[in-house]
């Protein structure tokens, strides 16, 4: 992984989007689109891929570095590049995964507002995901992110 491969370059966006990049990079778009990428919103997506296998063995920090490299690759390169590349890296049952990481952040206050609606549908074919699938994703963060009753 470039992020700890050591070359030159590594971890500034320099190198291929590689799996752990790809997955996290829809929902750095989303932080991006509905907010200013500030240290709560990355902690935020960070507490979420402490939970998936796909970051087993990195810690805290170093989950944080991925995702500010990301990030510079998203400057760098733009969102569709970027995103592109993350697509290219990633077989169809990540892509699945990388909805639901772009979905939680979508979701995070527990609503959709149109225009994360019109994102939501954009990072959908952006990853090539049928409509049906998309809206299965969506309906299980929409369980995950219901509020207390109160």
């Amino acid at each position: 992984m470039a992020l700890f491969s050591g070359k030159r370059g590594a971890g500034r966006g320099d190198g291929p989007m590689d799996v752990t990049r790809a997955v996290v990079a829809p929902a750095l778009l989303a932080i991006g689109a509905d907010h200013t990428p500030d240290r709560e919103r990355m902690g935020l997506l960070a507490e979420f891929c402490a939970f998936s296998p796909i970051f087993a063995g990195k810690d805290a920090a170093g989950v944080l570095k991925l995702l500010e490299s990301v990030a510079a690759v998203l400057r760098k390169r733009g969102p569709n590049r970027a995103m592109n590349e993350a697509v290219a890296a990633l077989e169809r049952p990540l892509r699945e995964t990388a909805m639901a990481f772009a979905l939680r952040i979508l979701m995070d206050d527990g609503e959709l507002s149109e225009d994360e609606q019109h994102l939501m549908m954009a990072i959908s074919r952006q990853l090539d995901l049928p409509d049906e699938l998309t809206d299965t994703i969506f309906s299980v963060i929409a369980i995950l992110q219901r509020p207390a009753p109160g």
